[in-house]
């Protein structure tokens, strides 16, 4: 499966999610949905709200959407709520966003990626497929534009994509979720 693993602050979120949108592509955040409808985000503020609910967001855009994206029923005992099920309808690119936040008087970066499946449930048709070379491109695209704006490290085995803003929060003494202790040369 293709992802870039990240390490974001608000401010580069911020920029990456214009630049997502201005390439004509928008947001569905994964909820837990009263109703089996999905919410579309085409701007920044509502982004920006729906943030605080979820970290967790589907990319769409009419160059890659091949099939409507398919909820699960979630019954518990005192609610029933849908949710979006993976790799069912779209295809989508997934972006996962923590930002920074504060705990004990520390700041602290949480991880990001983005990436895609390499096959995706077509809903109308059934079948199992691969995304279109649309869905591959702006992947590209989005790596592409989040790599000039970012600082490559590899702090053990995997490497990260650090933010530039998330840069200077590092160099303000923020530290890494999952390498709290690792030095982090910036």
């Amino acid at each position: 499966m293709p992802e870039l693993s990240l390490y974001l602050d608000g401010r580069d979120e911020v920029e990456f999610v214009c630049f997502v949108l201005s390439q004509g592509n928008w947001f569905v955040p994964n909820l837990r949905y009263k109703t089996p409808q999905f919410r579309v985000i085409n701007d920044l503020r509502t982004f920006q709200q729906l943030k605080s609910e979820t970290t967790y967001f589907f990319i769409q855009g009419e160059s890659f959407l091949r099939s409507p994206l398919q909820f699960s029923t979630i019954q518990k005992p005192d609610e029933i709520f849908y949710s979006i099920r993976q790799r069912y309808g779209g295809p989508t690119i997934d972006f996962f966003c923590c930002g920074e936040f504060q705990k004990s008087g520390e700041v602290y970066i949480g991880t990001a990626s983005l990436s895609h499946y390499p096959t995706y449930r077509n809903t109308i048709t059934g079948e199992d497929e691969k995304p279109p070379e649309s869905l591959r491109q702006i992947y590209a695209l989005f790596v592409k534009h989040l790599k000039r704006n970012s600082f490559r490290i590899k702090p053990g085995i995997r490497v990260y994509w650090i933010g530039k803003h998330a840069r200077e929060l590092l160099r303000q003494g923020a530290k890494l979720v999952g390498y709290e202790n690792v030095k982090i040369e910036v």
